[in-house]
């Protein structure tokens, strides 16, 4: 009996990882030009990592592109029915072939304190880039069995998942606008969309498979979170679903993770036969109110970072100390020690206990128990039409979300906490436009080339343009600033010339973002422009009458200083590949077309001949 697996995978990877393991004599042919088995079996080992690299660039993105793939060498090798070796061979033709690359290899240690290497993967720029398209593989081999065994454990296997399922395959749609940015994007009418598998960009894919009813519905254990397509999708696109023809009405418990974590330190306090102690009472107290991210900027000093970007605030509590393993001391996380210290040690006590991870998988697990399992059984059992996303719910009518948050406050309440439930309300659809994040925009303006993709390495470090964090090999995603990650990339991008940029952003005392409009000159070497008294062929002529004060300072220091010999006649001039103004000591990097505006008074000019000519008689 012929088994059938659904992979989702970039247009044309499985005809180019065919040919490619055919051109290694691995994918061989009988006399009658039919694959054999062993050739099957090759190709879907193959196929199989690919579609688990790609399941997770489809469905976690965010993990995909912050920490890469991880494969689980050991739990693979059983479900592929090979040893180490052929492990490794599988992954060497992946890499060897272009088909995926080596996102982050580092080194960590077990509970045991063994040390484990971990690797996680990513798909090449040539494949990351292409359309995505489902596929139905056939064949009859027992590989193909364990395979799609092995995949069946993630479709929906408890009442909650099947519900969901069938809400998108029922109950879900999207709004006209979406059929029209299809059909303008890729000229695919509603009925092509509905009816066929078409190939779309990877972006696309969520939108496309809630039309296309191919839709994912995963839960790993009855005790996680429901993966769905509504998980996937950004934010920004949920106003455009319709649930029982009409647009989707959201509720979702405030500090969720907090007011859970509130739950499990109190059982902690209970395991351990210790009274509840007033730090604990304060936090829970915190975490009611909603006030703890307050209460945490202000005694960290990091208010303006709360208010400026309230995501990265929480992630240095989150990222750097419940979810993490390591002793991080931020200035959140010792804002956190020094109001709460029992709550804080039991956390640590915990994760030392167990694996650093069970403390975020004990809140998940709890989350899970309370909007899934008991919630999501009084709304089944009402046939309420709902969509679950994690800490929050929606719904297409006010009466039923007003139901639903009775439910929830009811079983918080009962689990020895109050919580507060925000609405969620989405504006009326407009026109959906395929546009580019405006970091995006700015990067490539910046850079004067267009992007493959938003997220890339470069040596040893790894950058994201859409989230402006950079991570180094085996560290963690950190944001930073425009100016700092356009240093960084320029300095990885031109490794000759570290020095140079080095010194050309310390002695900087503003960059912005504003382009400067460089005028367009043939481009000279530096030899040429310093073997002459005068720089002759200049970029920009602008002859004064009189110069000014500033102008002749700035002259005479020039002069003293460099071989060039200046009279005034020209103020913008290029070397290389900047533009000088002698005048305003502004100077244009045009790789990046950025203004540097210089700190010392005498300008950036002489520190570029510092850098070309070691003969200068003064450095900055």
């Amino acid at each position: 009996m012929n088994k059938e697996i659904n992979y989702i995978l970039p247009e044309g990877l499985i005809k180019a990882i065919t040919d490619y393991l055919a051109l290694k004599g691995i994918y061989t042919s009988t006399k009658r030009n039919k694959p054999t088995k062993d050739a099957e079996n090759a190709l879907n080992r193959h196929l199989y990592i690919l579609n688990y690299i790609a399941f997770f660039r489809q469905y976690r993105y965010s993990v995909y592109i912050d920490e890469g793939v991880q494969i689980n060498f050991e739990r693979t090798k059983t479900v592929l029915g090979v040893n180490s070796d052929g492990m490794k061979a599988i992954f060497k033709n992946l890499i060897e072939g272009g088909f995926i690359e080596l996102y982050s290899d580092y080194v960590f240690k077990s509970k045991s304190h063994h040390e484990n290497k971990c690797n996680s993967y990513q798909f090449t720029s040539t494949w990351d880039n292409q359309k995505v398209i489902e596929t139905e593989i056939n064949n009859t081999s027992n590989l193909t069995q364990r395979i799609v065994s092995k995949i069946k454990k993630t479709t929906p296997d408890d009442v909650f998942s099947k519900y969901q399922e069938q809400m998108f395959l029922n109950n879900v749609d999207v709004d006209q606008t979406v059929y029209n940015y299809f059909e303008e994007k890729y000229g695919y009418t509603k009925d092509q969309l509905k009816n066929n598998r078409l190939p779309v960009e990877s972006k696309d894919y969520s939108l496309y498979s809630i039309i296309n009813k191919s839709v994912s519905i995963s839960r790993p254990d009855k005790e996680s979170r429901i993966y769905t397509p509504l998980t996937s999708l950004k934010k920004e696109l949920r106003k455009y679903l319709l649930l029982d023809g009409k647009q989707l009405l959201g509720l979702d418990v405030k500090n969720c993770q907090l007011v859970i974590s509130v739950l499990a330190v109190e059982a902690l306090f209970e395991i351990k036969k210790m009274e509840l102690t007033d730090d604990f009472n304060y936090y829970k107290q915190l975490a009611e109110t909603g006030e703890i991210y307050e209460v945490l900027a202000k005694e960290s000093g990091l208010l303006d970072l709360l208010k400026k970007d309230r995501t990265a605030f929480k992630q240095k509590l989150f990222s750097g100390y419940f979810f993490s393993n390591k002793k991080s001391n931020n200035k959140v996380i010792g804002a956190f020690e020094k109001l709460f210290p029992t709550v804080f040690n039991l956390i640590n006590e915990f994760k030392d206990d167990y694996n650093y991870n069970k403390w975020a998988i004990l809140l998940q697990q709890e989350e899970s128990n309370i909007l899934i399992e008991k919630v999501g059984k009084q709304l089944i059992e009402k046939e309420i039409s709902y969509l679950s996303l994690h800490d929050g719910i929606y719904f297409s009518n006010e009466a039923d979300r007003q139901f639903a948050k009775e439910i929830i406050f009811n079983q918080f309440k009962e689990a020895g906490i109050n919580v507060i439930i925000k609405d969620e309300n989405f504006q009326k659809t407009t026109a959906l436009i395929d546009k580019k994040h405006e970091n995006i925009l700015w990067f490539e303006e910046a850079i004067g080339k267009q992007l493959q993709k938003h997220y890339f390495k470069i040596d040893d470090c790894f950058f994201n343009v859409e989230k402006l964090t950079r991570r180094l090999d085996g560290g963690k995603s950190k944001k930073i600033r425009k100016s700092e990650f356009l240093k960084l990339y320029t300095m990885k991008s031109n490794p000759n010339n570290d020095e140079f940029i080095k010194k050309f952003v310390e002695r900087a005392n503003k960059v912005t973002a504003n382009k400067i409009p460089a005028p367009t000159v043939e481009a000279r070497p530096i030899e040429e422009v310093v073997s002459k008294p005068v720089v002759s062929s200049p970029v920009e002529e602008i002859k004064k009458p009189e110069l000014s004060e500033k102008l002749k300072a700035n002259i005479n220091w020039i002069n003293n200083n460099t071989p060039l010999e200046l009279d005034g006649s020209q103020i913008v001039f290029e070397l290389e590949d900047c533009v000088f103004n002698i005048e305003t000591l502004i100077s244009t990097f045009k790789k990046t077309n950025y203004e540097v505006t210089c700190k010392h008074p005498n300008g950036l000019l002489p520190l570029y001949y510092q850098y070309y000519n070691s003969n200068i008689k003064q450095t900055i």
